[in-house]
């Protein structure tokens, strides 16, 4: 079983906030007005949950941003695709015990990596953490990866970029529309047009 979860989130959007706003063609400064500062929240959200929906249609990942990846089924398996590419550089690799104990292994000697943008770990079975047997002998071991994924600053996609404006300009003609069932974290947001854009990006899911 694999899970991932982000240990550092993205630094800064894709899309700022006076780019969303021009794009959708709304010219209003915010200043002081508590509605129209409420109005600008919305559409960062918008803006955040146009980037997630493009992330995870193509499970990549378009923004720098840290990830913990955890396989429970090191005992069976010695290689692990890391996902959620592009992958820039990996932090850590350990090896965690049944008791959470956790081992941290040496690249070249525990563990190998191959690839370009998207990695694969190769976990030695004779140096990496030895497997510990419980609950009626049945064996278990587990692995953690902490690795950076992400396109850099200014190298991102702007098939994506174009996707996601796209997205956020049906999502504020629905909510401009007082569309009661339009949900930011859902996968529906990504529209037909967004998927053609996204449909180069788009990685097989693990």
């Amino acid at each position: 079983m694999l899970q991932v979860t982000i240990d550092t989130d993205v630094a800064a959007e894709l899309i700022t906030t006076a780019q969303a706003k021009q794009y959708i063609k709304e010219t209003y400064t915010a200043g002081a007005d508590a509605t129209l500062i409420a109005e600008d929240a919305l559409i960062d959200a918008m803006v955040s949950s146009a980037r997630i929906a493009c992330e995870n249609y193509c499970n990549s990942t378009f923004k720098q941003k840290t990830l913990i990846a955890w396989w429970d089924s090191l005992w069976n398996q010695r290689e692990f695709t890391l996902p959620y590419g592009p992958h820039v550089s990996i932090s850590t690799v350990k090896t965690v015990d049944a008791e959470g104990d956790k081992t941290t292994l040496t690249l070249n000697t525990d563990y190998y990596k191959r690839g370009i943008k998207d990695l694969i770990l190769t976990v030695n079975q004779v140096t990496s953490a030895p497997i510990t047997a419980i609950f009626g002998g049945d064996p278990i071991s587990q692995l953690e990866v902490t690795y950076i994924a992400g396109y850099a600053s200014g190298k991102e996609p702007k098939a994506v970029i174009q996707a996601m404006y796209d997205i956020i300009l049906q999502l504020y003609i629905r909510l401009d529309n007082n569309e009661s069932d339009v949900d930011l974290s859902s996968m529906d947001i990504v529209s037909r047009n967004a998927q053609i854009m996204l449909t180069p990006y788009k990685r097989t899911a693990i």
